[in-house]
């Protein structure tokens, strides 16, 4: 894992030469290289120039390709199944149109297809580049739609927070697998996620807030000062008298009028800061 911490973030390879994503790419790949494996990408990381850098490198690669990638042909208007593919020194680039042009860029395959059954029952000839790839890289997409739709993320404003509530739904839906494998195939992730939630509730409760304690000393509170409203008008509204602090006996002005007094003195106060400047005189 790397965490992306900003444009300045420091990578091992040049992004100008590989791109940003091919940069992230190769710095996860390094301890992998010249092993014969076979890596499964997003179009985020995939272009031509990385498959052949990890070509090279004895590493295959295969996942979804974007059309704006450099070197990448972009085939004219194609017709509902067809397939067109493009070769070059050992990279396969294979553009297949099912209710939209699907582009699969490839080092590890040909350009042959498969003939499968859809969910409707109808029979129909998928690349075999499309069918590994749904088969050992599209958990990944289906694992950020199904997280997404009941994900813990509340907008919090530090990165390392939204990348903690992350890490916490990669856990829960891993766990769902899990579960779902060993137990029960037909479960709900939704449904599990709320049978989770009630059994941490059942071991650990809820922590209770102690109310405060009624206090039967009242003796304390006598002879203390203690704001009240002014008294209604003629018009059945209360009253703004002249602020004892705030008005200019000299002057005559009134700088404030307020609708409390202080019960005890009987003296219009405003709230702040007079009622404490008042009191401490």
């Amino acid at each position: 894992m790397i965490i992306y911490t900003g444009q300045g973030h420091p990578l091992k390879f040049n992004p100008k030469d590989l791109g940003y994503g091919g940069g992230v790419a190769l710095e996860l790949l390094t301890p992998y290289l010249q092993q014969h494996r076979t890596v499964y990408m997003d179009n985020y990381f995939t272009s031509p120039i990385l498959a052949r850098h990890l070509l090279q490198e004895k590493t295959y690669v295969c996942g979804t390709l974007r059309k704006n990638r450099k070197y990448t042909p972009v085939p004219e208007r194609m017709a509902k199944g067809q397939v067109k593919f493009f070769t070059s020194q050992d990279i396969l680039i294979q553009h297949w149109k099912d209710k939209k042009v699907v582009s699969i860029i490839s080092t590890r395959h040909n350009h042959e297809t498969n003939s499968v059954v859809t969910r409707s029952g109808r029979e129909m000839l998928k690349p075999s580049t499309v069918l590994d790839y749904n088969k050992l890289a599209r958990g990944i997409d289906l694992s950020d739609m199904i997280m997404q739709s009941y994900n813990l993320l509340r907008k919090p404003k530090k990165w390392y927070k939204k990348l903690f509530f992350h890490l916490i739904d990669v856990c829960i839906y891993n766990a769902f697998l899990l579960f779902r494998a060993k137990f029960n195939p037909n479960s709900q992730f939704l449904q599990y996620r709320l049978n989770l939630v009630r059994q941490i509730i059942g071991k650990y409760g809820f922590t209770q807030r102690k109310s405060p304690t009624h206090d039967s000393n009242l003796c304390r509170y006598q002879g203390q000062h203690f704001l009240g409203k002014n008294k209604l008008n003629k018009k059945n509204k209360i009253s703004y008298l002249k602020c004892r602090v705030c008005y200019d006996p000299k002057s005559g002005k009134v700088r404030k009028k307020t609708p409390y007094h202080c019960k005890k003195c009987n003296v219009p106060l405003c709230v702040v800061p007079c009622f404490e400047i008042y009191h401490t005189k």
